[in-house]
C-alpha cells in the first residue's frame, strides 16, 4: 500500500475549487452586466420606473459609457503593463477577459459614481421660506420696569 501523504494533492483541489467559483462568479458578473446594459439601452432616452428606482437617462447612459471607457482602458493598461514590466501575457487567450472584465467594471464604477452624485441631489432641497409675521407692535405698560430689591418679599406681606 502506497502512502502518499503530501499536501500537493490537496493544494491542486483547493487551486482548482477556486478556479470553478471565480469562473462562476465572472459569468454571473457577465449576465448581470448585459442585462443592465440592455436595461440601459431601454432608458437610454427617457426616465423609466422599475419598482422604487428610477433610472435617468443620465444614469444609463454613464452606465454604457463607463464600461465602454474600461473597456479601452483595462485592456491599454495591461498592455503598458506587458512593455514596461515584461509580464508576457497570452495576449491570443486573455484579451477578451481584459476587454470584458474592463466593461463591467467601468459600468459599475461609473455607475456608482454617478449615483452618489444623484444621491446627493436628492437630499439638497430647497427650503420653504416660512410666512413673515406681521409686525404689531407690543402693548406698552404705563408703568416703568422696577428693579427687584433685597425686601420685596417683606413689602408684599
Amino acid at each position: 500500500m502506497a502512502s502518499n501523504n503530501d499536501n500537493n494533492t490537496e493544494l491542486a483541489m483547493g487551486l482548482a475549487a477556486l478556479t470553478f467559483i471565480g469562473i462562476f462568479f465572472f459569468a454571473l458578473l457577465i449576465i448581470v452586466t448585459f442585462v443592465l446594459t440592455l436595461v440601459a439601452f431601454y432608458c437610454w432616452n427617457e426616465p423609466r420606473k422599475f419598482g422604487k428606482t428610477t433610472i435617468t437617462p443620465r444614469l444609463a447612459r454613464g452606465f454604457v459609457y463607463g464600461g465602454l471607457a474600461g473597456a479601452v482602458l483595462l485592456p491599454v493598461s495591461f498592455a503598458l503593463a506587458d512593455i514596461f514590466f515584461n509580464l508576457r501575457l497570452d495576449w491570443d487567450s486573455l484579451a477578451i477577459y481584459f476587454v470584458v472584465g474592463g466593461y463591467i467594471a467601468g459600468a459599475f464604477i461609473v455607475d456608482d459614481i454617478l449615483d452618489e452624485g444623484e444621491a446627493v441631489q436628492e437630499i439638497v432641497v430647497p427650503m420653504q421660506s416660512l410666512p413673515q409675521q406681521p409686525n404689531t407692535p407690543t402693548p406698552r405698560s404705563d408703568q416703568p420696569y422696577r428693579f427687584a430689591s433685597w425686601d420685596d418679599e417683606e413689602q408684599d406681606q
